[in-house]
């Protein structure tokens, strides 16, 4: 029976949830191709770079214009592109859906998520969810002001009394 529900849950995590996520890109892109970005240079291993160098200067010496597949899947991989796709709300609640209802979500029943909407404005998360509801924990102001401190705008006052004002 254990071994039966291990391989029911890495059916999920293995096929439907990439099948599902690859769905989801499908629908919201508009345009696909092979190659690499701008970030593949400065992430790049040492090694790799001078490889694709070298690489460069065989083909331009050799007056090679189609580059080899071999090649190909080293340094180049598919990239997409989705700029304000129409559908996106709609594909978005689609996805949220189908992933929730390969984790065992029951219709009848009330899914409760840690954190599914966004922190400052979770209304604005609601319109990918099916008739969503929000508990909202207020933090401690000992937190909230540390945080501020360490991580936030050097502008913020944090003088006890104006900070209580601005945190609240």
């Amino acid at each position: 029976m254990k071994e039966k529900n291990l391989q029911i849950i890495s059916d999920i995590i293995n096929k439907l949830i990439p099948q599902t996520a690859d769905e989801y890109v499908n629908e919201i892109i508009q345009m696909s191709w092979i190659g690499r970005s701008m970030a593949d240079q400065l992430i790049m291993s040492r090694i790799k770079k001078k490889l694709f160098i070298l690489f460069k200067k065989i083909f331009k010496l050799l007056k090679i214009k189609k580059v080899p597949k071999i090649i190909k899947k080293c340094f180049f991989y598919k990239m997409e592109l989705s700029i304000i796709p129409q559908n996106f709300d709609i594909a978005s609640k689609i996805f949220i859906n189908k992933i929730l209802d390969s984790m065992g979500r029951k219709p009848d029943k009330i899914t409760v998520l840690d954190q599914p909407f966004e922190g400052c404005d979770p209304i604005k998360s609601y319109k990918y969810f099916n008739d969503p509801k929000a508990v909202i924990v207020n933090r401690d102001p000992r937190d909230h002001y540390l945080f501020v401190k360490n991580f936030g705008d050097k502008k913020f006052n944090f003088k006890n009394e104006i900070f209580l004002k601005q945190s609240l």
